[in-house]
This record gives C-alpha cells, sequence and structure tokens, in this order.
C-alpha cells in the first residue's frame, strides 16, 4: 500500500512539473502559442501603437521607428484591456497580422502572423492596421489598454543557438487609451443643448 501511494505522488509530481514548465514557457517566452498572461516587461523604444475607433469597432495600429536591427520585426500583437471586458462576445478580424489568439477570452487577445504569415519590419513605418476588434456595443469598449509585442530582434531578445535572432515580449512605450467617438444621439444632444443656449441669452437681451 505504501509503495502504490509513493507512485502514486511521484507521478502527480511529474506531472505538476511539467506544467510548470509549459507554463513557465507560455508565460516568458510566448512560444507555447499565444499572449503572455503577465505584461510585466520591459518597454521597446521602437514600437508604440495608437487606436482609432469608429462606433463599436477599435482598430489597433502599429507605430515603427527607425534605428533598430535590420532583422527586427513583429510577430504578435497582444491586446490587455481595461476594464477587463464585461461583453457576452466581440469579433476580432485581422488585418497586417493574419492570425488571432484568444478570441474569447475577457481579459486579453491578439493578432499574429499565423503559420507562413506575414511579419511586420521595424523600419519607421507609421500606422500600420494590425487587425480590429468589435465589441458590439459603444459601452463594451475598454477605457484604456496596454500593448505586448512579440518582437524577432537579435540584440534586444538575444541569439538562437544556431545564430538567427530570437523572439521576446516588449511594451509599447505608453499605454493606449481608446478614445471613442461620439456617437450621433450624444452629438445632436449636445447640439441642440448649445441652441437652445444661445436662444436663451438672445432673449434675456
Amino acid at each position: 500500500m505504501y509503495k502504490q501511494t509513493l507512485g502514486i505522488g511521484i507521478i502527480l509530481i511529474i506531472l505538476l512539473s511539467m506544467g510548470t514548465v509549459y507554463a513557465k514557457e507560455i508565460e516568458n517566452n510566448g512560444k507555447g502559442g499565444g499572449c503572455r498572461g503577465n505584461i510585466n516587461v520591459p518597454t521597446y523604444e521602437y514600437l508604440s501603437s495608437s487606436t482609432s475607433t469608429n462606433r463599436n469597432v477599435v482598430t489597433y495600429i502599429l507605430n515603427t521607428f527607425s534605428g533598430a536591427p535590420g532583422d527586427a520585426r513583429v510577430i504578435g500583437y497582444c491586446v490587455y484591456p481595461e476594464p477587463v471586458f464585461t461583453g457576452e462576445t466581440k469579433d476580432l478580424i485581422p488585418l497586417e497580422l493574419t492570425a488571432i489568439w484568444h478570441p474569447n477570452k475577457k481579459d486579453y487577445f491578439g493578432f499574429e502572423r499565423g503559420n507562413g504569415g506575414k511579419e511586420i519590419l521595424i523600419d519607421g513605418t507609421k500606422g500600420i492596421e494590425v487587425g480590429r476588434a468589435d465589441y458590439k456595443s459603444f459601452d463594451k469598449i475598454p477605457i484604456s489598454e496596454d500593448i505586448l509585442f512579440h518582437i524577432i530582434d537579435g540584440k534586444e531578445c538575444g541569439l538562437n543557438a544556431d545564430g538567427s535572432a530570437d523572439s521576446c515580449w516588449r511594451k509599447a512605450i505608453t499605454p493606449i487609451p481608446p478614445v471613442p467617438e461620439l456617437s450621433p444621439i450624444i452629438m445632436m444632444s449636445a447640439g441642440l443643448m448649445g441652441i437652445a443656449l444661445i436662444l436663451k441669452k438672445y432673449r434675456s437681451n
């Protein structure tokens, strides 16, 4: 009985260790296929992000800066909304990066190159539309967001055993506040209020 219990205990320890190693790999490198759970990574001076909003849809935009090594490129772009998404569902539309990560997660999602997909060179190009998220409802759009980039950069991330550039995760220079455009109803109400104030002032004179 003792030997059987001991054997089961050893097996459990091995399985837990394997799970820890796998989780650590995803957490540290993203090589398990997906966004990091932890956003505590250094910033990267050659990338920043911005957004544009049209009704319920937010477009995520990548800006690159000159000065990175010639082989530097972006292979993944992860979005961490704040507060956490509370809607039932959202649609992700990949653009420059052609595949999506975690479409059903509430606390993060991402766009990536996919198998054999396109990588984005870090060469000074601005205004690259990486992908879009349709939040279905105006009030579900995040107040602010953190952005992480999965990059390949030999100087920043180190080299693989074969001498090729390794990949790593880096943070945008500044967090992204997606500022929603005013809805037509809000704009109309503001216009009517302005007209009412002008008429009131005119009559008082």
